[in-house]
């Protein structure tokens, strides 16, 4: 299903494809009317992938905004942490079950995280 976002300063093809879990290609090609130059305020489209696509991604590093594991059902998001935020915060916000199965997924030994840090948080 499609999803509109709205471009904000410093936003760009690459960075947009990289925090949705798309190939920037595809994102240019849904989006052929805009134009190579992003400015503020212009809304853009991103038709969100087939699982295994997302899977990849993740496996690779980068960022997406929600998956789901076909063999198990259990489904996930990515989270870009935030100046500010906490472990703790970060769980309330997507009520997850607690900061230590986080830690465990995330294979963290701590529960520090840093602005710009990426959590998958079971959902």
């Amino acid at each position: 299903f499609p999803v509109t976002i709205v471009v904000q300063n410093g936003d760009s093809w690459y960075g947009i494809a990289q925090k949705h879990g798309v190939d920037m290609k595809d994102l240019m090609k849904w989006n052929q009317n805009i134009g190579k130059m992003l400015y503020k305020g212009q809304k853009i489209i991103i038709k969100k992938t087939e699982n295994k696509k997302v899977l990849k991604a993740i496996e690779s590093g980068q960022e997406s905004s929600s998956i789901s594991e076909p063999s198990s059902g259990i489904k996930y998001v990515l989270h870009t942490v935030q100046k500010g935020e906490t472990l703790s915060s970060i769980c309330r916000l997507y009520n997850c079950t607690g900061v230590e199965q986080v830690k465990q997924l995330n294979k963290m030994s701590s529960t520090d995280v840093v602005p710009g840090q990426v959590l998958k948080i079971q959902i």
